[in-house]
């Protein structure tokens, strides 16, 4: 699951950012159930407008899923967001047939 959580939390927020939201530990309890973790990167910045910046953006597998994962960064390459004030995180699967 990925996208715009648009939620606050100790587990992915960048150094120093306090703000955390009741809603984000409600999530986390639910995805925990599901046995999902996150897999973006902790304290990366998704992101930015003006003079803030934050982690919103969020990627959570379950094993299965991370098992398969290549790679999940966030970039911060301005060709990349197409002029969004967020930032991709770019997540890449290996679906190769394993044998």
């Amino acid at each position: 699951i990925g996208g715009d959580f648009n939620l606050h939390h100790d587990l992915w927020n960048q150094e120093g950012y306090l703000r955390r939201d009741a809603k984000a530990d409600e999530l986390l309890a639910r995805l925990t159930e599901e046995g999902m973790e996150l897999r973006s990167e902790p304290g990366v910045v998704t992101w930015a407008s003006r003079e803030s910046q934050t982690v919103i953006d969020l990627v959570f597998l379950n094993a299965e899923a991370d098992d398969l994962v290549e790679k999940c960064v966030t970039s911060h390459d301005p060709e990349l967001n197409h002029g969004s004030d967020h930032f991709p995180i770019l997540t890449t699967f290996n679906l190769q047939k394993q044998p």
